[in-house]
Order: C-alpha cells, then structure tokens, then sequence
C-alpha cells in the first residue's frame, strides 16, 4: 500500500507542473481522491477493493494481475466469474476502473455492487 501513496504523490507533482494549480489530496483507507483548489469535484479518484482472505486493500493494478483463486476471495465472484475475469482481461487489456467490471460476461450493476462492498 505504500507505493500507492508514492503513485499518488508522483501524480500530484506531474499534475501541478502541468496545470499550475494546487490540489488537495484527500485519503482514507479505501480512496486517495485528489481535489483541485478551484473545483468542488474529484480531479482524480484512486478506489480501492478490500480483499477478506488476505487482509489487505488492492488497488486496480494489482486486482488486473490476481490469479484465478484470488478473485474467488470477493462476494459473488466463483470460479466460473472468476475465469470471466480473468479471460477479459487477457482479451481486452487491464480494466481502467473498477467500473468496468460491468463489461465482464456475468457482472451486472448489483454484482459490481456486491464485489465493491465485499462483505464475503
């Protein structure tokens, strides 16, 4: 978890060399979310998933590279979902956002919903 903290802090550095502008990083354990001064809207959203078996909180580049048996450890993901997962992935490329579970063959909105909240 702590190189997703130096991610985020490269993040800001590119950012306002660019943009010239100050950002306000907001984190919790789930969500870095990176705010602009001039703005009331997220400029960037970093979410992260909960993982139950191991005790840990992943974030979208590692969720891309799990292994067949680590998807099975989230709600509703078995191992049929979790082959849907994996073969997308090898298909399309990484997911950009964990919303875009809903492009996987059996994941709907409530089943998004269900991996997101992962109260497996």
């Amino acid at each position: 978890m702590k190189w997703c903290l130096y991610i985020v802090i490269f993040l800001i550095i590119i950012t306002r060399s660019f943009a010239h502008t100050n950002l306000i990083v907001s984190t919790d354990v789930e969500t870095f979310t990176i705010f602009s001064e001039e703005a009331s809207e997220p400029y960037m959203e970093m979410r992260q998933l909960y993982d139950p078996v191991l005790e840990i909180y992943i974030d979208l580049m590692t969720f891309n590279t799990l292994s067949l048996e680590a998807y099975q450890h989230f709600k509703g993901v078995g191992p049929s979902l979790s082959a849907s997962i994996k073969a997308y992935i090898e298909a399309n490329g990484p997911f950009t956002s964990f919303d875009d579970l809903t492009l996987v063959n059996g994941i709907g909105p409530k089943k998004l919903q269900q991996i997101l909240e992962n109260s497996k």
